[in-house]
């Protein structure tokens, strides 16, 4: 019986599955910063400016 897929199909396949991986997971970091991100905004007890001041900072770490 002769394969219904080559190998090459196969192995392209599996990157794209990788690329695919990488994109969720760099996303899912990305969402979780932003919520770290507004979370330091609600707690915060500082005046307004102060408490962005503080959050963006804890943002920028994070990269």
């Amino acid at each position: 019986m002769h394969n219904l897929i080559s190998y090459n199909q196969l192995a392209g396949w599996q990157q794209s599955v990788h690329r695919l991986t990488k994109t969720l997971d760099n996303t899912m970091e990305e969402s979780d910063m932003l919520n770290d991100y507004y979370n330091c905004l609600i707690e915060c007890d500082d005046n307004q400016h102060t408490c962005k001041k503080i959050c963006k900072h804890l943002l920028e770490e994070q990269r």
